[in-house]
């Protein structure tokens, strides 16, 4: 199944021929037991031809809950490495 995603935060500036939108959004992978990843996106339009185009978009996955797994995992192995030393 395809991710579902919603938009927490959108900041919009625009001028005449061009508009960008910034902010965060979050995705649901409905295939990984509906597992919510945040991200940070960022989108520049321009208006050329009588049609906005999307002229660049980014995307990063917000760094709050790698760093989280980060230190569950060392805790994990601190735990670990102080069993081995009391056996």
């Amino acid at each position: 199944s395809k991710p579902q995603g919603k938009i927490l935060e959108s900041y919009v500036e625009f001028g005449p021929s061009w508009a960008k939108d910034c902010g965060i959004y979050e995705f649901t992978l409905r295939g990984d037991n509906n597992k919510k990843v945040r991200a940070r996106y960022t989108f520049v339009y321009q208006y050329v031809d009588g049609q906005w185009k999307i002229a660049h978009q980014h995307s990063s996955q917000m760094p709050e809950g790698l760093m989280a797994a980060a230190a569950a995992c060392e805790e994990k192995m601190k735990q670990e490495k102080a069993g081995e030393t009391t056996q």
